[in-house]
């Protein structure tokens, strides 16, 4: 009889895995008046880590200077329409095409009974993309731009910045007449002209 003994058949537990490393935050910069103004950063495709909450140590988003992520809009576009110029052609062959038209009432004598309502028509794009896609357009008044810039995010919701979300903003701004040399870039909002930096030394691991 043999007097080798079998080896248990429970095989020993394994090692815990290591914890995830959670990168350290830096400490905020410290914003007060001076000559270097923060908004010269900016607009730049990449948002500077000294103005994402991700990477700074803050209680809320809210306490970094406010940026938008999107695009100026065309010359001649919604924006412009108010001074009575011509609406953009890329923006009203969109509304045709996909049905977003709201015509204008109460139109002048003699004008053009088919004429459609851009700040009607614009808010009807922008209550079907939020409905479509869970992202609300806004036109939004920044440092840096010639016009109003059709914005998208802000850097005080990064999170919400993924690859589904942006790509029907891609899609959006294609079928607007946006080409390849406009691409989406992060703005300062205009309110935070007031909002300057230290010391030059201090932007270089921002950007």
């Amino acid at each position: 009889m043999s007097t080798v003994e079998s080896e248990p058949s429970s095989s020993p537990p394994p090692e815990p895995a290591a914890p995830e490393r959670v990168p350290s935050k830096q400490p905020p910069i410290p914003f007060i008046r001076g000559e270097d103004r923060v908004r010269k950063m900016l607009p730049q495709r990449k948002l500077p880590h000294c103005l994402d909450h991700r990477f700074v140590d803050v209680r809320t988003p809210n306490n970094l200077p406010l940026c938008w992520l999107g695009v100026p809009m065309n010359i001649n576009s919604v924006a412009r329409r108010a001074k009575g110029q011509a609406p953009s052609r890329e923006i009203s062959r969109y509304a045709n095409e996909h049905g977003f038209a709201i015509p204008r009432f109460n139109s002048p004598p003699g004008s053009d009974p088919g004429v459609m309502s851009m700040v009607k028509t614009w808010g009807n794009i922008v209550e079907h993309f939020y409905r479509e896609h869970g992202t609300y357009i806004k036109l939004k008044e920044v440092w840096d731009a010639r016009t109003l810039i059709i914005a998208f995010f802000s850097n005080r919701e990064v999170e919400d910045i993924t690859f589904g979300r942006t790509r029907p903003i891609r899609q959006l701004l294609e079928d607007l007449g946006y080409g390849e040399n406009e691409p989406l870039m992060w703005y300062l909002d205009r309110d935070e002209d007031s909002f300057v930096h230290e010391s030059s030394p201090d932007l270089l691991h921002c950007l």
